[in-house]
């Protein structure tokens, strides 16, 4: 079986661990694997890189790095008969949980020789692909000034959307989807292909990655007496539960917010804009679980 390891160097976990990219070279040649190891050197490259490895024949392609990676690697295999490996070095790991692999190094990379193949939904909002979730609004805000920070993690990340949430205001917005057009004010909307953005924060419980379909949940304005329950559930999975959550399930929605703003692509921000065109591809990926 031939596999290509595609290393980020420039995500949190990779530059902390000096000598990773060494160390992850010997490990090969001590499996005696026909494989072979590429850094990626600017944002979008590990796409182009994932396409090559098709090219030469890969079999399977390792992301190694946080979900900005993963997403990258997986874009250039969609459609292919090549399959997505994740080694999860990043702060959210979303994909990696979603399908149960570890999130410790040795076992994480054990696990792309020895797993089997799984196919998964690939999720597309405006063009852009996406494995776990995009959305708008309030956690878009989060994500760009998180990826600003030069400190990671979990502490990182509710810091950030604590000082947020004390100045953040809910927005209208249009969706589309079954035919039926509904307005509605909301701190934020995300999408769902998996269940949660990463961290086992579920914000949309019921979301299966291979279901064929995609689950839109709408958080309304947060108040003193609603915020600690909200983020209550959304570590608990029961964020559908909630009666003032809008929950939807479709194959395709077109979301419109009343003025343009930053969007996200697993936890990546994909640009600005006020209209997004939302829909699946069923079964696009293969996956190492």
């Amino acid at each position: 079986m031939k596999l290509r390891y595609i290393v980020n160097p420039f995500s949190g976990l990779v530059r902390r661990q000096k000598g990773l990219a060494d160390r992850l070279r010997g490990w090969i040649a001590e499996q005696r694997l026909d494989a072979t190891l590429v850094l990626t050197d600017a944002p979008g490259h590990a796409k182009d890189l994932a396409r090559q490895a098709v090219t030469d024949g890969c079999e399977r392609v390792i992301a190694v790095g946080g979900d900005g990676t993963v997403n990258e690697v997986g874009q250039g295999l969609v459609g292919t008969s090549s399959a997505l490996g994740i080694v999860p070095l990043g702060s959210g790991n979303g994909l990696a949980r979603e399908l149960g692999l570890p999130l410790k190094l040795k076992p994480a990379l054990e696990r792309t020789v020895a797993g089997s193949v799984r196919v998964i939904d690939v999720g597309y909002n405006n063009g852009r692909a996406f494995f776990c979730t995009t959305g708008t609004g309030f956690d878009a805000d989060v994500v760009q000034e998180f990826n600003a920070s030069a400190q990671r993690g979990l502490a990182t990340y509710l810091r950030i959307a604590a000082l947020r949430l004390s100045r953040a205001k809910p927005e209208r917005f249009t969706l589309e989807c079954g035919g039926r057009r509904s307005e509605f004010p909301a701190l934020f909307v995300a999408v769902g292909n998996a269940s949660q953005f990463g961290n086992n924060a579920y914000i949309a419980p019921r979301a299966k990655p291979d279901d064929g379909v995609l689950d839109l949940t709408a958080i309304p304005p947060v108040t003193l007496w609603n915020a600690v329950p909200l983020v209550w559930r959304l570590f608990g999975k029961t964020l559908d539960r909630n009666r003032s959550v809008r929950c939807e399930r479709a194959a395709a929605f077109t979301l419109s917010r009343a003025t343009p703003g930053p969007w996200h692509v697993d936890g990546e921000i994909a640009g600005v804009a006020a209209r997004f065109e939302i829909r699946v591809q069923p079964l696009a990926l293969r996956v190492v679980v």
